[in-house]
């Protein structure tokens, strides 16, 4: 990346290519985890744990009656 001289060669990059497909097989796999909600029902949490992210994540999605919001 370093040594291109553009965008398009870094986009059009082989070794790219095939870590772009890798990260979207990992992405579909945890796609269909479950999530764990809370015992009122109003949150939900998907942990997700893979050797291609950089650090250990969790998402916390949530309706929250008072603020009419989803997070």
């Amino acid at each position: 990346m370093l040594q291109a001289d553009s965008a398009a060669q870094v986009a059009n990059n082989a070794f790219l290519k095939l870590c772009r497909l890798d990260v979207s097989q990992e992405t579909e796999k945890w796609a269909r985890t479950a999530p764990k909600f809370a015992a009122d029902g109003r949150v939900a949490v998907v942990t997700v744990d893979s050797g291609f992210q950089s650090k250990a994540s969790s998402w916390t999605f949530g309706h929250f009656a008072d603020s009419q919001s989803i997070l």
